[in-house]
């Protein structure tokens, strides 16, 4: 029977982590084919060097610790997500060119250039003559959305209506905070898709409404979801988007789902998924386990 390590880290101690680990426990008890152990990150290190415990045949990271799971992968244990999927996926930036790289859709994006010298100086007055700003709205027009390259759950993710605000956008950001800027695509009910991706295929769908008419549509910042029926082409987009980046779970975030020309907005290697069970019914972490548990004996034979 397969022996698999459920990583994650002490310190997320929110409602939605704890439901994360309470429904996992769940779907592992008296579980016949597969055993989970919790673990924290920082108990990893002492698990892989045990004289008294057998290595686990694998891990289930649920966590963005991409240097706690590459030590696992190199004591031979294989992680769900790979680090390196979880790498693509944790800086926003990477996964552009990985989805780029892989012809997959998704809004025109344009990182924020580094300024080695912001964390010592004011920085407005450079980007009020930077050429960079009139190239930005010359190239991805207004408004337009500004992100941090790393980041969750629509934190500091900001709609750009003018110049000014670009630029203050744009001063924000300096070498160790990397940013970027991307085509807004505009919804009439401000709304998005998360897609549970398993496995390479995309088991339900969400679609995310903000009722106070934010523009970002996060379950976290107050979004109603409600179970959604793809179309193929946002089935394929979603699936592919997994697939460029590796990752054998994600939440692949759609834009324009409903239409001929989906995008992919975003993709997520550990996505919180309280609600997509309250409004799909799914059974999210029984569905992962049964894809680890099919993998590794795919794989032992």
């Amino acid at each position: 029977m397969p022996h698999v390590l459920f990583v994650t880290n002490p310190a997320h101690t929110s409602d939605g982590f704890a439901y994360v680990r309470t429904r996992f426990a769940q779907a592992a008890a008296n579980r016949p084919g597969l055993t989970l152990e919790p673990i924290t990150v920082d108990a990893v290190l002492g698990r892989l060097t045990s004289a008294d415990a057998a290595k686990p045949d694998a891990a289930l990271v649920w966590d963005k610790d991409i240097a706690t799971a590459r030590l696992l992968e190199a004591h031979g244990v294989r992680c769900f997500n790979s680090p390196a999927a979880t790498d693509v996926c944790e800086n926003k930036l990477a996964t552009y060119h990985a989805l780029r790289a892989a012809g997959v859709p998704q809004p025109d994006t344009v990182p924020i250039p580094r300024n080695p010298r912001s964390m010592q100086h004011d920085t407005s007055a450079r980007w009020q003559t930077s050429p960079f700003i009139d190239d930005v709205v010359s190239a991805l027009g207004l408004p337009l959305v500004g992100k941090p390259a790393v980041g969750s759950f629509g934190t500091n993710v900001k709609l750009i209506h003018t110049r000014d605000e670009l630029v203050s956008y744009c001063a924000t950001f300096d070498r160790f905070y990397p940013g970027l800027v991307q085509r807004y695509v505009p919804s009439p009910d401000g709304s998005d898709v998360r897609v549970a991706v398993i496995g390479g295929h995309a088991v339900v769908a969400m679609k995310r409404v903000s009722p106070t008419g934010d523009f970002r549509a996060n379950v976290a910042l107050g979004g109603v979801g409600t179970m959604y029926e793809l179309n193929d082409a946002a089935r394929r987009v979603a699936e592919d988007a997994a697939r460029a980046v590796g990752a054998d779970v994600a939440g692949v975030d759609v834009l324009g789902a409903d239409t001929d020309s989906p995008v992919v907005c975003e993709v997520n290697s550990c996505p919180q998924f309280l609600g997509l069970e309250s409004a799909c019914g799914i059974d999210f972490p029984s569905a992962v386990l049964d894809y680890i548990e099919r993998a590794l004996v795919w794989t032992a034979r």
